[in-house]
């Protein structure tokens, strides 16, 4: 149902609700794995914290749950706290370890249920809620490079919504239309805007257009990512498609078929590999992996 890529890309992580396993990239070997600490648990909400050192999962329990990056053992086990919400589906990092990251859950059992975004403290241990954002269902949470900004993605039917915040004070700058966005490296916030059938680039502090371009073919990316150097972006839509950054221009695609029910991007930090997941968190979910070749 998700993966993750260590700071220095040397080994990749397979998340399913049941086990969680690493691996090294060059030869694909399993270093190790681990299983839910309580037989009715589950792995959801699983994240790496950006110096690669712990590993987080939030358990149905309610608990948290931090694990040794290195060999999986479990450092340390908290009680989520009532007013901390539920069902979380995402956390992303700030890049002071296990001392501040964000949530977004939702309630996947109720329709219409709002998603709930929370600041937590891991060290020391606490939660501040942020916003709640309703309708549509939770797509995608994400950091701006330089982590002044926190975006949430959600959709609802052909189109969706784009909501940003500060990450220094919760406080909401603005809410775009749009299925899909990505952080490019300079800051600018891409947003699939089908709409219009353009990709629109953003100024997050100032909520304003940076660019426009046309945008052809496509009609709903269930996911985007730049490449590190920001030369490429790339969607997922019932396959991969490359495109150029700059003019929107397809370059490049590899349908799959079998992705019936969507699928993710995980992009290395050095931008060499790529692992994507087909019908994430489904019995038929595929994952392959890429190497990527620069133009």
């Amino acid at each position: 149902q998700d993966a993750f890529w260590y700071p220095n890309s040397k080994q990749f992580g397979i998340v399913s609700p049941g086990q969680i396993t690493v691996y090294d990239t060059v030869s694909a070997k399993k270093l190790w794995s681990v299983s839910p600490q309580r037989p009715e648990g589950a792995f959801q909400a699983v994240s790496l914290s950006t110096n690669g050192n712990f590993i987080i999962n939030f358990n149905p329990g309610p608990a948290i749950y931090l694990y040794d990056a290195k060999n999986g053992e479990l450092s340390e086990k908290k009680r989520i706290l009532e007013e901390c919400g539920s069902a979380p589906r995402q956390s992303v990092y700030l890049s002071d370890g296990t001392k501040h990251l964000f949530t977004a859950s939702q309630d996947p059992y109720k329709a219409n249920a709002p998603i709930q975004v929370h600041r937590w403290r891991i060290a020391p241990y606490g939660c501040e809620f942020i916003d709640s954002v309703t309708p549509g269902r939770f797509s995608d949470l994400l950091l701006s490079p330089d982590e002044r900004f926190l975006v949430l993605v959600t959709s609802s039917g052909l189109t969706g919504q784009v909501t940003a915040w500060n990450v220094s004070d919760g406080k909401k700058i603005c809410t775009l239309q749009g299925v899909a966005a990505a952080f490019h490296r300079d800051g600018r916030l891409a947003v699939a805007d089908m709409q219009k059938e353009s990709l629109v680039y953003w100024r997050v502090d100032s909520c304003q257009v940076s660019s426009e371009l046309p945008w052809d073919g496509y009609a709903e990316p269930q996911q985007m990512a730049f490449t590190p150097n920001g030369k490429y972006l790339l969607t997922f839509r019932q396959g991969i498609q490359v495109w150029d950054a700059t003019t929107a221009g397809l370059l490049w695609e590899r349908s799959i078929p079998e992705a019936t029910a969507g699928g993710l991007l995980r992009l290395s930090p050095d931008g060499r590999y790529l692992l994507t997941i087909s019908n994430p968190g489904a019995l038929h979910a595929q994952i392959d992996f890429w190497a990527i070749g620069d133009k």
